[in-house]
């Protein structure tokens, strides 16, 4: 036991031993306290502004590029890695435990015999990176079968017309916006334009129209006018 607990804070193990407990932490969190559960990738990738537009909405077309541009660097590999498709605490869950088992597993097996027991800041960031490259990849082909866990096969794009959504980016308007459409795992996030008012983040609004060929769904406002926070 004594040998596990000193492998475990060795150098190169250390990131993985600190997130394996951050995510015991949250998991108990999630069980005590029923928050955290339901969080997806859609929640922290790049797209939405974080200052109003001004009064020419010069502004905000320069933000929604922005933001466009970089939610596609961020998008693709997010895609690739199974991020988009499964719940956070899920993704990161199976990322942390196969992290820390690499980790461990190469440092009994071969890191001592060749970088020595107490390797020094630049070869453990070397040993670090090698370990989050082979557990990306194998979290990559764990994760893969569980992407249909988490797909609503019956649920398709014509189904959410008159369904309510939650303005999820800054705000709405008639040229640009996403939603969030609650599921019963992660939610969707949708891309959305209003038919003529301009909806604040958080807002109810219900689907009104899909266009199957922009993908884009157009939103009303619906009778609740009070905002809430994005689930």
């Amino acid at each position: 036991m004594l040998e596990l607990y000193q492998a475990a804070i060795s150098g190169p193990v250390l990131p993985a031993t600190i997130c394996l407990i951050l995510l015991l932490l949250w998991s108990i969190s999630t069980i005590v306290l029923g928050v955290g559960g339901d969080l997806s990738v859609g929640d922290w990738l790049p797209g939405e502004p974080s200052i109003g537009p001004d009064t020419d909405g010069t502004w905000q077309t320069v933000q929604q590029t922005v933001g466009d541009a970089m939610g596609g660097v961020v998008l693709a590999p997010a895609k690739w890695l199974n991020l988009k498709d499964l719940p956070i605490v899920v993704w990161g869950g199976v990322f942390t435990l196969v992290w820390w088992a690499v980790s461990i597993t190469n440092w009994y097996c071969c890191d001592p015999y060749f970088f020595g027991d107490q390797p020094g800041f630049g070869w453990s960031v070397v040993i670090l990176l090698r370990n989050i490259a082979i557990a990306l990849l194998a979290t990559k082909l764990i994760t893969q079968p569980m992407r249909n866990w988490f797909i609503n096969h019956e649920l398709k794009a014509i189904d959410l017309v008159g369904q309510e959504v939650v303005i999820a980016s800054y705000d709405a308007s008639p040229t640009h916006g996403q939603a969030k459409y609650k599921t019963d795992s992660a939610p969707l996030l949708l891309n959305i334009k209003t038919d003529g008012p301009i909806l604040p983040k958080g807002t109810r609004a219900w689907i009104a129209h899909y266009d199957p060929k922009t993908r884009i769904y157009i939103v009303s406002a619906t009778t609740t006018t009070t905002s809430i926070s994005s689930n």
